[in-house]
């Protein structure tokens, strides 16, 4: 990745960071004096959006330098990597956006020819056909567009697939089943990913829940993790989507939402709670309470108003009553 051409690994102990096995040290070559070290554990798994965000922050027009390069996805010239790590510099900074908007256009440029290239290939010759391939792109369709299981099975979604198709071999659509046990097969590695990705935010996070039961007589549970990205950005993310088995008590609702926090290793990084509920939000925390005694974490819990414990685990639970869902 070019973002290393940014950045001065440091090798020596002059960091001045508790490190452990694994960590490891960059100074950004760019910004206001004194350079900024910035740590990649073994937990983030080398994620490089702190290094980046630092970049795009300290010097933007090294970070829209990176950008291209990255972009461009062949290797830096010795020019370009002096340029990136401060041993060549521009008299004036309108020298740098000049040489930006040259290589910007080249690499533009290439990247056109090599899409026609490719377009060109792909018309002369298919690949041979992967009933794989195709199974996962139409997995993948179903989850982004929220489309049921049931609508591979539909005779004019078949129709539309046999006609696009067009080739040998004939065309094997998979069922409703078989589609949803691909999609049960892909839950183990996002769990994973999204357990690396909470492992490396420097945020706490905030759960907010929502239960109800169907008109058909089931009862589900919403679980929503809100938190700030290591960039300064808000977002949010349904991390469950449970059936209750029993009464919407909340004791049977804590057992559920810490299996889920222990899946993603957030035991002990909430920062605060809201459901719809305010009688249900009383016998939860006390229930959250109990297993943060017996697991070791320090529990804070406040009637009305958020109350912090500086340099300690903590749970500090908003009762709020708030309009049903």
């Amino acid at each position: 990745n070019p973002i290393y051409h940014f950045f001065d690994n440091i090798t020596k102990k002059d960091h001045g960071q508790k490190a452990i096995k694994g960590d490891k040290f960059f100074k950004c070559f760019h910004g206001e004096s004194p350079r900024k070290v910035l740590k990649i554990t073994v937990a983030m798994r080398s994620s490089l959006s702190g290094l980046t965000g630092h970049l795009k922050g300290a010097a933007p027009d090294m970070f829209r330098f990176y950008e291209i390069l990255k972009d461009r996805k062949t290797p830096a010239t010795a020019e370009e990597a002096d340029i990136a790590s401060g041993k060549k510099q521009f008299a004036k900074r309108e020298d740098l956006l000049a040489y930006l908007d040259k290589i910007s256009s080249a690499t533009a440029l290439n990247q056109q020819t090599i899409r026609e290239a490719f377009a060109r290939a792909q018309e002369t010759k298919l690949g041979p056909w992967d009933q794989a391939k195709f199974e996962q792109l139409l997995v993948e369709w179903l989850v982004a567009c929220d489309q049921p299981f049931s609508e591979v099975e539909r005779p004019e979604f078949q129709d539309l697939l046999h006609y696009v198709h067009h080739r040998e071999p004939a065309l094997e659509i998979p069922s409703g089943k078989t589609v949803k046990r691909r999609i049960d097969d892909m839950l183990p590695e996002l769990i994973t990913e999204l357990k690396s990705f909470f492992a490396s935010l420097e945020a706490q996070v905030s759960i907010s829940l929502d239960a109800w039961t169907s008109s058909n007589g089931y009862a589900f549970m919403a679980i929503v993790a809100h938190y700030v990205t290591n960039e300064g950005k808000l977002e949010e993310l349904l991390i469950d989507f449970v059936e209750l088995i029993g009464e919407h008590s909340g004791e049977n609702m804590a057992e559920v939402i810490w299996e889920s926090l222990e899946r993603y290793g957030l035991i002990g990084r909430v920062m605060a709670f809201m459901m719809d509920n305010a009688s249900n939000n009383d016998t939860l925390v006390a229930a959250f309470e109990r297993r943060c005694t017996e697991a070791g974490i320090r529990f804070s819990a406040t009637d009305s108003r958020l109350r912090c414990m500086p340099h300690t685990i903590h749970l500090a639970v908003l009762q709020v009553c708030v309009c049903s869902i």
